[in-house]
C-alpha cells in the first residue's frame, strides 16, 4: 500500500498562495511536495478590508469564521465517497480556528484522518503578546487539538520536548523546509554588492532585527561604501527605504528571490528568541548563502558544521565576521555550497513530507 491512495486536503486560516510570508511559503511547500489526489484550502485576504475600518474590526470574529464555515463544506466535499482521507491543518493562525474546524468534521465523518501541522507552540507565541485570558484559553484549546489530531505535530525536537512538558502528549517532529519545485532561480545578472534580510516588516521580530541591522549598517557603511543592505518584504518606512545604503525590492517572486539571496555576500538576522523554527534560515541554507545570525536564528535547526554558518554574541564579533566573509567570500561560499545536500536530506519538503507519509499513512 502506499500513501498514494489517500486524498489529502491541506487548509489554512490565511492566504498560501500568492502571500509573501514564512508560514505560507512552509504550507505552500508541503502541498508541492504531495504526490496523490490533494486539495489546497486557503483563505484570500479580502481587499475590501483594506479601507474599511469597520469590516476589518468584525473580521476576525464574524467574517473569518463564517468563511471558515463555508471552507467545512469544501472539505467534506472534496472527501465525499473517498475511503482513504488525510486533513492537514496548517496550525499558523488562532488554535481556536483549527479546534472548531477539527470538532465539526469529526461530527459529519470520524473516519478522516487529522494531521495538525503545527508551525510552533502556540501558547508560547500568546504568552509574548496576548492578556492571560487569551493565553489560558490558548493553553486548553492546543492542548485539546493535540488530543483530538491523529497525528499531532511539533516542528523541532525542541518543540516535541516543550509539548510534552506542557500537555503530557507525544508528538511527531516535522521540520519547517522547503519544496525542491521552490528553490528555482532566475538568472538575472545583479550588479550591487550586497547583504541580504529577506521578511516583511510588520511582523515585529522582523522589525527589531531590520532596526538592528540599519543601526549597525550606520556605522559599518562608513567602511564598506560599496557594500549595500539589501531588504525584501512587502514594506519598509520610508525613513530606512531612504537610507543610501539601502535597496529595497518589494515582493519578489520566489524565483527572484531565490537570486537575490544566491548572489549575496551572506545574509545577517539578528533575530531574538521567538517561538518555532525560522524558515529564512532553512531556505538560506538550502540556496547555500552564508548565514549569519544570533543563536536564537539557529534554534531548533540541526546545523552540520560551523563557520559558515557564523553566530555572533554582539556587534564588535558581527563586523569581525563581515569583514573575514568579505576578505574570504569565495572559499566560505563555497563551503556553504557543499553543504546544501546535507541540508536538502533534513529540510527538503519532499524528503520531510514522505518519510512522514511512509511512516504513518503504510
Amino acid at each position: 500500500m502506499s500513501y498514494k491512495e489517500y486524498k489529502i486536503a491541506i487548509v489554512g486560516f490565511y492566504q498560501i498562495i500568492g502571500s509573501f510570508n514564512g508560514a505560507s511559503e512552509v504550507s505552500l511547500s508541503l502541498y508541492k511536495s504531495i504526490n496523490c489526489r490533494k486539495k489546497l484550502f486557503d483563505l484570500k485576504n479580502p481587499k475590501s478590508l483594506e479601507k474599511n475600518f469597520i469590516l476589518n474590526l468584525l473580521y476576525p470574529y464574524l467574517i473569518k469564521p463564517l468563511r471558515i464555515l463555508f471552507q467545512i463544506k469544501r472539505v467534506l466535499n472534496f472527501f465525499h465517497k473517498s475511503k482513504k482521507n488525510l486533513l492537514i491543518i496548517e496550525g499558523a493562525s488562532w488554535i481556536g480556528y483549527s479546534y472548531i474546524f477539527i470538532k465539526i468534521i469529526k461530527l459529519f465523518n470520524r473516519d478522516i484522518k487529522i494531521m495538525y501541522h503545527a508551525h510552533n507552540i502556540e501558547y508560547d507565541i500568546r504568552k509574548l503578546k496576548n492578556s492571560k485570558f487569551i493565553q489560558v484559553l490558548t493553553f486548553w484549546l492546543e492542548k485539546k487539538v493535540l488530543n483530538l489530531s491523529d497525528y499531532p505535530t511539533s516542528v523541532s525536537k525542541l518543540d516535541q520536548k516543550k509539548n510534552f512538558l506542557l500537555y503530557k502528549k507525544k508528538t511527531i517532529t516535522f521540520y519547517n523546509g522547503i519544496s525542491l519545485k521552490r528553490l528555482d532561480s532566475s538568472k538575472k545578472k545583479i550588479k550591487n554588492k550586497y547583504i541580504i534580510f529577506s521578511g516583511n516588516y510588520f511582523f515585529l521580530p522582523n522589525k527589531i532585527a531590520v532596526d538592528k541591522l540599519v543601526k549597525f549598517f550606520t556605522k559599518f557603511n562608513i567602511d564598506f561604501k560599496n557594500i549595500k543592505l539589501l531588504i525584501t518584504g512587502s514594506e519598509i518606512p520610508l525613513s530606512i527605504e531612504q537610507k543610501k545604503f539601502v535597496i529595497f525590492k518589494k515582493n519578489l517572486s520566489k524565483k527572484n528571490l531565490n537570486n537575490y539571496l544566491i548572489n549575496s555576500i551572506c545574509t545577517i538576522l539578528p533575530l531574538k528568541d521567538a517561538p518555532g523554527t525560522k524558515l529564512k534560515v532553512i531556505e538560506a541554507l538550502l540556496n547555500g548563502v552564508i548565514v549569519v545570525g544570533t543563536k536564537h536564528a539557529f534554534k531548533g535547526i540541526d546545523l552540520f558544521k560551523m563557520k559558515p554558518p557564523f553566530i555572533y554574541k554582539n556587534n564588535y564579533q558581527l563586523y569581525k565576521i563581515i569583514n573575514n566573509i568579505i576578505k574570504n567570500e569565495k572559499k566560505i561560499k563555497n563551503l556553504s555550497i557543499k553543504d546544501i545536500s546535507n541540508y536538502k536530506k533534513k529540510y527538503l519538503m519532499e524528503n520531510i513530507s514522505k518519510k512522514f507519509f511512509d511512516k504513518n499513512l503504510i
